[in-house]
Formats: C-alpha cells, sequence, structure tokens
C-alpha cells in the first residue's frame, strides 16, 4: 500500500516537472527563432505588396 510519504513525493515530482517544463517554454518563447528562407521571401513578397498600396493609393489621390 502507498503511504503519505510516497504520495507527497509523486506530487511533488509532478508538479515541478510542470513548473520545470513551463519555464522552459517561456524561455523557449523568448528567444529570437532563426528565419528560414521561406520565411525571408515571404516577408519580401509582403513588403513589396505593402509599397505598391502605397503607390496605388498615391496615384489615385493624385487623379483626384
Amino acid at each position: 500500500m502507498i503511504d503519505c510519504e510516497q504520495i507527497s513525493h509523486l506530487l511533488f515530482i509532478f508538479f515541478s516537472t510542470i513548473l520545470i517544463g513551463s519555464i522552459l517554454q517561456l524561455l523557449m518563447m523568448a528567444l529570437p527563432r532563426n528565419t528560414s528562407r521561406r520565411e525571408k521571401h515571404y516577408e519580401k513578397i509582403i513588403k513589396d505588396l505593402e509599397e505598391l498600396d502605397k503607390l496605388e493609393k498615391a496615384t489615385i489621390y493624385d487623379t483626384n
């Protein structure tokens, strides 16, 4: 039969692993990610589209 000391030890291990896991997750979220080639390509496309949108708005305002 399991006594109280074993139960408390198991609970301590369980909650400490949850705590360590959450701390590691926070640390990994705080570290900057390396951007891949595909992400850089998408960022360039988004930047180009934003510039085109600005140019279109500028030409619309110029014609009015």
